[in-house]
């Protein structure tokens, strides 16, 4: 992954996750896609009480910071894809 996709996301949120450059160090920065149409109350109970806050993008995509591998994330019950940008 590069960067420069780190960089947009950053952006997009800005103000609203943390830009602290150690922060991989012990976390991944994912995009994701939700296999349900929309977003709702009970998808965010459900990625909330796995410890997962997540922030929507421009795109429909949302980002999060999680200690879950991508292996781990994917395998949640409401994520179609993901891509692992740090």
């Amino acid at each position: 992954m590069t960067n420069n996709e780190l960089e947009i996301v950053e952006e997009i949120l800005e103000g609203k996750i943390s830009t602290n450059p150690n922060r991989f160090e012990s976390a991944n920065g994912i995009v994701f896609t939700l296999n349900q149409e929309y977003d709702s109350p009970e998808i965010r109970e459900y990625f909330n009480s796995r410890g997962v806050e997540y922030h929507e993008l421009n795109d429909g995509s949302f980002y999060t910071e999680t200690v879950m591998t991508g292996v781990e994330f994917v395998n949640l019950q409401y994520v179609q894809e993901y891509i692992q940008i740090a």
